[in-house]
């Protein structure tokens, strides 16, 4: 039968004060839902262990999420470039939303690769980075 997990097609959790134990337990759970929308905006506890375990579930078939908002939830940069190397393998995100991270020209390379590689992106938010001109 159907179960009402499984008619969930968005999860906000921005400004949860969620640490990166709570996030990757919600992530376990939603794993083979139809959710196409995650917020985790905001939850700056977050840490290598979530953003590995998020990366990992884009280079599965089953997971179909159209947009995640990370914005302000102090990604470094050499875990974006971790994170970003998985999502290149997603072809349902739509939107990615990485804003007010701090993220600097270090991440440019890895930018693009998402952009040449993930066809389905239709939209990527970088405002109140640290990305110039010349990284840009």
């Amino acid at each position: 039968g159907i179960r009402v997990g499984d008619l969930i097609q968005e999860l906000n959790l921005r400004n949860a004060s969620l640490a990166t134990e709570g996030a990757v337990q919600i992530l376990n759970a939603m794993q083979y839902r139809n959710i196409k929308s995650l917020d985790f905006s905001s939850n700056r506890s977050l840490d290598e262990g979530f953003f590995q375990e998020l990366g990992g579930m884009f280079v599965k078939s089953d997971f179909k999420l159209e947009v995640l908002h990370l914005e302000n939830v102090d990604i470094t940069d050499s875990l974006a470039e971790k994170f970003l190397e998985d999502v290149t393998d997603s072809r349902t995100l739509k939107v990615l939303n990485l804003s007010r991270n701090g993220l600097s020209d270090a991440t440019v390379g890895p930018i693009c690769d998402v952009l040449d590689r993930c066809p389905s992106l239709d939209a990527l938010y970088l405002h109140y980075n640290k990305i110039t001109g010349k990284g840009g």
